[in-house]
Formats: structure tokens, C-alpha cells, sequence
């Protein structure tokens, strides 16, 4: 018992001690004890940007609540999802500290519009590399054509895109005849490669399936290229920016919060999927995938979980 309580004076001791030197300033006030309850509370307005957003102060007292956060985040997600039909799967990670939360992540979904993410990436990596251009021509074939999301399906076949502005249809529009053409440009086995080198196995482009861990980790990649500066990763994350599709993880965040962001939908298996970085006061990501349930339900419920 004596040996117990002198490990636990000591823990509590260091994390005193290191909390208040990771806040100490030359203009600080004399050393006292830190309210760590005030460093690590939000105020309303930082609530307001998200439900998942909470203050990331990693000192010792900020980190040990976050675990906290980490343990009823998840029991809050159990709750949602299984008050909504089908099956869910979602991913949620604070980007700046890698505190990471997941329900099924490794579960596999039909992937619908979801698999433009990897196709994108073929694009800007065969770019970056000088394969191809961005102003280089692709015509639109008949074998091209495919119904649904986007506007390039009422366009008259042999008019030409260049690859750019195909790439930005494909993800803006989630155009499935810009999604034909690239795919023609660049190869369906370059796509293949791209999954393989990112070690995003689950994803199959065959019979269009992937996981909430695979989009997630293809998100990250994006992110972190353009936090780099790299023009081709901010060109990609520009597209997922201004899409024209609110309803979803966009929908109750305010209008001033950025939401890169890349939505899935194939009514037949009631997939209804939503992905992206939201560029809170931290940046976030945050993937939602779900199966076997209706439009209205699961735009309602990826909604209510992301605001």
C-alpha cells in the first residue's frame, strides 16, 4: 500500500509539473498551480464547429481527458448507429494529435463514388511524375458514357476535356462519365498500383468495394501532401472543397468551415457514404460509411454525426 501511494504521488507530481511547463511563458505570473479544467475547455463557439471537436492540449492532464473523450466518443457512436438501420462503419482522427476513434473500419462496403478518391490520386501522381498533363486532351467515347451523377452524360460523344477539368467534374459533379474517361487515360492497373504502394488492400476496384480504414488512410495522404505545399495534393483537395454536395457531412457544420470532402451513393444496396477532412480549429477527418439503409435516414444520421 505505501509503495502504491508513493507511485501515484509521483505521477501526479510529474503531471503537474509538466503541465505547467508546456503553459509557462516569460510573461506568465508565478508559478502556481494550472487550472487545467480552464486549458482544456472549449469555449462555445469552438463547440459549435463540430460535436467531434474538443481541445487538443497535449500536456499530461489535456492528454489523460482525451482519453476520456476517446472511451465516450465511441459509446456515443454506438448509441447513434444503432438507433439507424443497415450497417455502419466510421472513422474519426484529429489530425494535429492522432487521436483516432473507429467502429468497423475494416468492415467492407460497396464503395460507390468513393473509389473517384483513388482514380484522383492516379491522375496527380502520373501528373507529378510527367507521364501525362493536365491540359492534355482526352475525347469523350461512347464506351465513356455511363448514367447517373454528373453532367458530362448529356454531352454530345467526341467533344474533348482536358484532364484537368475532367478530374475536377469527376470529383465536383462525381461525374461517372469524367470517372470513365480518366480511368481510360491512366490505366486501370496504375490505379491498382497506387492502392497497392499505399497499402490500401481492402480497396477492389473490380466489383467496387472498399473499407472506412482504406478511404480514411487515401484522405490522410492528400492531407498531409498539401500541408507540404505540394500544388497537385492543394489542386486535389481544392476539388474536394467546392463539390456540390452539401446534405451530408458538410450539412449542419457552419458555412465558414471548410470540408474537403468526397460522398458515395448507390441505391441499390443502400450505400450511402460520406469521407473528408473538415478544417475545424483543428483539422479533423472524419469517414462515414453506411449499407442497407435509406437516402433520407442516412443523410440525417451522417448529418447528426457530423454536427
Amino acid at each position: 500500500m505505501g509503495k502504491l501511494l508513493a507511485v501515484t504521488i509521483i505521477v501526479i507530481s510529474l503531471i503537474i509539473f509538466f503541465d505547467r511547463i508546456k503553459y509557462l511563458t516569460p510573461s506568465s505570473p508565478a508559478p502556481g498551480m494550472i487550472n487545467s479544467a480552464a486549458i482544456c475547455r472549449e469555449t462555445e463557439a469552438q463547440k459549435k464547429i463540430s460535436a467531434f471537436r474538443h481541445l487538443i492540449n497535449l500536456s499530461p492532464v489535456c492528454y489523460f481527458k482525451n482519453i476520456v473523450w476517446e472511451s465516450t466518443l465511441r459509446d456515443q457512436l454506438i448509441k447513434m448507429t444503432k438507433a439507424a438501420p443497415g450497417d455502419w462503419a466510421i472513422v474519426v482522427e484529429d489530425l494535429e494529435s492522432g487521436i483516432r476513434v473507429n467502429l468497423n473500419e475494416n468492415a467492407i462496403f460497396y464503395a460507390a463514388s468513393l473509389s473517384k478518391i483513388p482514380i484522383l490520386m492516379t491522375v496527380y501522381s502520373q501528373i507529378k511524375t510527367g507521364l501525362i498533363r493536365p491540359e492534355d486532351s482526352v475525347v469523350y467515347l461512347e464506351m465513356d458514357f455511363e448514367s447517373g451523377s454528373g453532367s458530362l452524360q448529356y454531352a454530345p460523344v467526341g467533344e474533348a476535356y482536358s484532364v484537368r477539368e475532367l478530374a475536377g467534374r469527376m470529383i465536383r459533379e462525381s461525374d461517372n462519365v469524367a470517372k470513365n474517361m480518366l480511368l481510360r487515360k491512366v490505366g486501370y492497373s496504375s490505379v491498382r498500383q497506387l492502392l497497392e504502394l499505399n497499402k490500401a488492400n481492402a480497396t477492389e476496384l473490380t466489383n467496387n468495394t472498399s473499407t472506412a480504414a482504406d478511404v480514411s488512410l487515401l484522405l490522410k495522404i492528400i492531407y498531409s501532401e498539401s500541408r507540404k505545399g505540394d500544388p497537385y495534393a492543394n489542386e486535389m483537395v481544392d476539388f474536394l472543397s467546392t463539390t456540390v454536395f452539401h446534405d451530408r457531412l458538410p450539412n449542419l457544420l457552419p458555412d465558414e468551415i471548410q470540408v474537403a470532402h468526397k460522398i458515395g451513393t448507390w441505391g441499390e444496396t443502400g450505400s450511402f457514404h460520406d469521407c473528408g477532412i473538415i478544417y475545424g480549429r483543428n483539422p479533423y477527418l472524419l469517414c462515414i460509411l453506411s449499407q442497407g439503409t435509406a437516402s433520407a435516414e442516412a443523410q440525417s444520421a451522417i448529418s447528426q454525426i457530423s454536427g
